[in-house]
């Protein structure tokens, strides 16, 4: 059921090579393995980690997330998938914010066998009637493997905490808020962000009509309310809902090409969207005569 050693087989294994059901060691085999090596048949763990769901340092599988990771949907520094993302949302993030507690816990159903095993060579040694230098020589060697394999799996586990992939959760998995602000904002600055995210809020929503309506004259007069529609029905909606949207810019113009003198602010975002990451935005808003501020141009990149 529960097996420890240089080489271990069994339900529960910890070892230099542990196979079975949930295997951890220096090179672990099993449907959930855990290790400096780790090899599954479901999910793996470890600084190397190759299973159809692999999460580490250097991650392989279907779906794999890590400092480096390969395969058909991969979320690492470099690559983000847009199914990779979605498939690990609901729980890498929880797995990984606990991950002292989890490892911890391992650690813990490691120690109680050690520690059951300590108990049953104490009780072997007062039990026993003979005191013969070979018996004497195996309790020795016995005691110094079960503290190989303590001192193994403590260094274990601090090479599994330094690989766990270091990822910018609200980048990647979004958080609760969908905008934040990357820029000092001016309290006009906040006003202008303000009207922009309310403005987006109606594109996100599909609402694009509505968008049209609430744009500037400026806006108005080169695009129709018809032709709007289309070309977001054709640009917007594949993206699908916007998981963080980053302000990464805004700069106040008096001059923008094609368009008369006045005040504009021109914002620069950076946004995860269901499908594509770290898409590009461009928002000009133009000031009207009441003080309000409304869309004057929207780009997508």
């Amino acid at each position: 059921l529960v097996a420890m050693g240089g080489m271990s087989c069994g339900v529960l294994a910890f070892g230099g090579l542990a196979a079975g059901v949930f295997a951890v060691g220096g090179l672990s085999l099993g449907l959930l393995a855990y290790g400096g090596l780790a090899l599954a048949l479901v999910a793996a763990f470890g600084g190397l980690a190759i299973a159809p769901i692999a999460l580490g340092g250097l991650a392989v599988g279907f779906y794999a997330m890590g400092g480096m990771a390969y395969g058909a949907h991969c979320l690492s520094g470099t690559a983000k998938d847009a199914a990779a993302v979605e498939f690990f949302r609901p729980w890498a993030p929880w797995l990984l914010s606990r991950f002292p507690w989890i490892n911890s816990g391992i650690l813990f159903t490691a120690l109680v066998p050690w520690f059951g095993c300590m108990a049953w060579l104490q009780w072997r040694q007062r039990a026993s009637s003979d005191g013969t230098k070979g018996a004497s020589s195996r309790k020795v060697v016995a005691l110094g493997a079960m503290l190989g394999i303590l001192l193994f799996l403590l260094i274990l586990f601090g090479i599994n905490i330094a690989s766990v992939p270091r990822v910018d959760w609200k980048g990647v998995f979004g958080t609760g808020e969908t905008f934040e602000a990357d820029v000092p904002l001016t309290p006009e600055d906040k006003l202008i962000a303000a009207s922009a995210q309310e403005w987006l809020g109606l594109v996100d929503r599909g609402e694009y009509a509505r968008s049209w309506e609430a744009a500037a004259p400026l806006f108005q007069e080169s695009v129709s309310n018809q032709l709007w529609g289309i070309l977001l029905n054709q640009v917007r909606t594949p993206l699908g809902a916007v998981r963080l949207r980053r302000l990464r810019g805004l700069s106040h113009e008096t001059t923008l090409p094609e368009a008369p003198p006045g005040h504009y602010a021109v914002l620069q975002f950076e946004t995860n969207f269901a499908a594509r990451l770290g898409a590009r935005e461009l928002l000009t808003l133009s000031e009207q005569g009441d003080g309000s501020w409304r869309a004057a141009g929207y780009f997508i990149q």
